[in-house]
This record gives structure tokens, C-alpha cells and sequence, in this order.
């Protein structure tokens, strides 16, 4: 497994802590939310024209509708309000982690490596959850070596940016064998584009159809997708991998596009499993998505319904969810009714004022007794066409 970095002390004890309760989230959410205000001059404003004080206010997780929460389009580059989003001078920053954007204006959210080792831990957190503690055989990432990621950027303000996924990557080391982490994704010298190395991708599935050890296929959905369809397509050849084998799909991608990857269309959720189940022979529940984003250090995974026909993302009890209204942005309680999510949690917040974050992501609530969970549970239907401009980003521009 991989060494992960240090991670902020409020977050020991909290992210990963399956039976964290709601009084002690509420604690760290008051304590995080009163340095927030004491430390960034933009979220005391807003705090302050909407007239909300967290030791007054924050008392019951019914109260979390009354947070003032930031978009995460406050966080793009092009807009320039980043380093007013941070709770301490620029200078003392450890980097700036950008989001995957496929428009070329990432999001910016400054922080200092405990918060790096927060949503480290909260991403690794899931994974034992999925496919057991057991190390792995093989690990086919369709990812680039997350070191050639961070080559690529230089400095921004004169601090060091990186990709928010590249340490994600990092941490995903499951493998007996470090050489049997592979990262498929390698740069064409000639179209200098990211290409899969198809060859080796082959190898490492032949190999897991003949000894049936435990394989994860992990990392961007569309290409993914389209690799190994595209090659069934051609050749025919299926795989027999077993109940030992796992997909772990890349956080979004749905549409076709993540990071600089666009694919020219969406990937239907029904066929992405049907279609890697009938090729490559493994069983439907261990086929998973994952949700996050570069703002927050909060993490969901998904497992496909097939009655729904999607994936349902359980909530861990160190992050909170609300679903707003597109409209008029007033909390949705109804089970099914569409509407923007905002994600809320304390931990890995240390540098920026990340705490409550609506993103341009459409979700519904759905009922979780139905599906077994006692947690609660959404559905993400993708994302808003035209992004909504509400309450942060709109006042401070």
C-alpha cells in the first residue's frame, strides 16, 4: 500500500471513521466553519450578508441549510478569486491543486500537504469497502504516471500546481508487486496526445483470465470504455476474469469527457456494465463509480442498481449532503426531484475555505431503505448545461 502523506488532526479520527457521529461532525463542522470566518476576509463577508454565525446557528445537522456555501465555479482560474478563497497568505501555501477541466480553466484550491493526505485518506477510504484489504495482483490504471502529470505544470502566484487526481493516483497502489501497478495512459511523441498502451492493457488481461487473481481496472471512464469495446469490436476476444476482478470507474467521464479526453459522446451507464460484464467476464457488483471533485476532500462510491439502471452513491458520515433547487436554490427533501448538490464536510479545509460547495453537478436524493443502505443515498444525473452563478460566485464578482 502506499505511504500517505501527513493528514490535518482534525481529520484522524473523522475520515475513514464509518461510525463517526453526527454530534462529532457537527463539532469539527462548527470549529472549521468559525476559523473559516476568522481567517478568509471573502467567506467572513459572506457569512456576514447572510447573517449567519456558526456557534449561534450550528446547532442540529438540520441547520446545515444554513450555511453559506461557495460555487465551485468561484474556484476557476479565469475568474481570479481563488487566493482570496484561502485562509492563509498565498506565501504559505504548499501548492495549488487544479481540477481535471476539460474548457482549459481549471479550478484552483490552495493547500498545504495535510490537507493533500485528508483527501488521500477519504479517497483510499472506499477502496476496502469495494474489493476487501487484500492486495491485489495487477493494477491496470488508465491514468499517466501521476509524476508525469505534475512535470507538466509549472508556478502559479509562484507556487507549485499540480493535478487534485495526481496524488489521488499516487495513493492507489494496491499491488503486491509495485511493477504490477501499471499506468496505461503514455504520451504519443509523435501527436504529442495521451494514448492507452493497448498492448500492455492486453497482457495484463490474459494474465488475469489464466490465474483468475485479484485485478482492478481503474481510472478514466471514457477511455476505459472505449478501449476495451473497441478492441472486443475488432477482434472478438473476451475474457473470463471472475469474481476476482474489479472496475473502478474515474470520477465523471460520463459525458464522454474528463480532463483533456473527450470521446465525441456519452457512455450509457446500462451498457458500460452490460458491455464490460459480457466481455470481460466479471460480476456486475464489482463494477463501481466514484464521485469527487478538485474543491472538496469528500469522496462517494457508486454501485450500479439494475433497476434503476445506474449507479447510487452512498454518503460517508464524514461529509454531509444537500440538494437545492435549480431555481430557486431552497433545500429539496423529495426522494427523486432533481436538483444542484452542494457537499459539505470540515475535514481537509485547513487552507481553503472549501467547507460547503455547490457544484453544477444535478442529483436526486433516493430513498436508501429501498437499497439496503441506512445511509444517505443519491443518484447523479450529470451535469447543469448552462452552470448556475449562485449566491459566492455571483456576490464577489
Amino acid at each position: 500500500m502506499a505511504a500517505l502523506l501527513p493528514i490535518d488532526d482534525n481529520a484522524l479520527n473523522a475520515v475513514g471513521n464509518w461510525n463517526l457521529t453526527k454530534e462529532q461532525f457537527l463539532i469539527d463542522l462548527r470549529n472549521t466553519l468559525i476559523d473559516s470566518v476568522n481567517e478568509c476576509e471573502a467567506y467572513r463577508f459572506l457569512c456576514k450578508e447572510q447573517d449567519f454565525d456558526a456557534n449561534r446557528d450550528l446547532q442540529t445537522i438540520d441547520d446545515l441549510t444554513k450555511i453559506p456555501y461557495i460555487t465551485s465555479q468561484t474556484f476557476k482560474r479565469s475568474v481570479g478569486l481563488y487566493s482570496k478563497l484561502l485562509r492563509i497568505p498565498v506565501k504559505e501555501i504548499d501548492l495549488w491543486t487544479l481540477s481535471s477541466s476539460t474548457s482549459g480553466d481549471p479550478s484552483l484550491s490552495g493547500r498545504r500537504w495535510k490537507d493533500v493526505g485528508t483527501y488521500q485518506r477519504s479517497y483510499l477510504t472506499v477502496y476496502p469497502r469495494l474489493f476487501g484489504t487484500e492486495p491485489l495482483e495487477r493494477c491496470l490504471m488508465f491514468w499517466p504516471d501521476p509524476k508525469a502529470m505534475r512535470a507538466s505544470i509549472g508556478l502559479i502566484d509562484g507556487k507549485k500546481a499540480a493535478p487534485f487526481a495526481s496524488y489521488i493516483i499516487d495513493s492507489e497502489r494496491f499491488t503486491k508487486e509495485p511493477t504490477k501497478t501499471q499506468y496505461l495512459l503514455e504520451l504519443n511523441q509523435h501527436s504529442k496526445k495521451l494514448e492507452v498502451n493497448v498492448p500492455v492493457l492486453l497482457e495484463g488481461l490474459r494474465e488475469a483470465d489464466k490465474d483468475k487473481g485479484r485485478t482492478l481496472l481503474i481510472g478514466s471512464t471514457p477511455l476505459l470504455y472505449l478501449t476495451i469495446v473497441d478492441h472486443y469490436k475488432r477482434t472478438g476476444e473476451t475474457f473470463h476474469l471472475g469474481p476476482n476482478t474489479f472496475i473502478l470507474a474515474g470520477a465523471g467521464g460520463w459525458d464522454g469527457k474528463k480532463g483533456q479526453v473527450n470521446i465525441g459522446r456519452t457512455i450509457s451507464k446500462e451498457a458500460f456494465v452490460s458491455d464490460l460484464m459480457q466481455i470481460l467476464g466479471i460480476l456486475p457488483k464489482h463494477i463501481i463509480d466514484r464521485f469527487g471533485f478538485s474543491e472538496s476532500s469528500a469522496t462517494f462510491a457508486g454501485h450500479y442498481n439494475s433497476n434503476l439502471r445506474d449507479f447510487i452513491y452512498e454518503i460517508p458520515p464524514w461529509a454531509h449532503i444537500l440538494v437545492r433547487d435549480p431555481f430557486t436554490l431552497k433545500p429539496i427533501s423529495e426522494f427523486g426531484k432533481e436538483g444542484l448538490l452542494e457537499v459539505i464536510t470540515p475535514y481537509g479545509m485547513s487552507t481553503h475555505t472549501g467547507t460547503a460547495i455547490l457544484v453544477d453537478d444535478l442529483v436526486s436524493l433516493v430513498d436508501p431503505s429501498i437499497y439496503g443502505s441506512k445511509r444517505t443515498t443519491i443518484r447523479i444525473h450529470g451535469r447543469v448545461p448552462h452552470s448556475h452563478k449562485a449566491g459566492c460566485g455571483v456576490m464577489f464578482e
